[in-house]
């Protein structure tokens, strides 16, 4: 993500999860600011909006898996 630049995900399910991973730069998504290195995982979650924040380019990583028994 370029600075200032936004995305936007609609999860395709109640049944999924989401799990975000910061591989450069900072970011901003539900109320937490997540710098290089840092993840988070969601659940319960039907839209995700993520902000770039800083001066550098962010690169993240967000993978939109199923949630259940195995």
């Amino acid at each position: 993500l370029t600075p200032g630049a936004e995305i936007e995900h609609r999860v395709s399910g109640t049944d999924r999860g989401l799990w975000v991973f910061v591989l450069a730069g900072e970011i901003q998504l539900v109320d937490e600011t997540l710098e290089h290195g840092d993840s988070l995982a969601l659940t319960g979650v039907a839209d995700l909006k993520l902000m770039q924040q800083g001066p550098d380019i962010a690169q993240v990583l967000l993978f939109d898996l199923p949630i259940g028994s195995v």
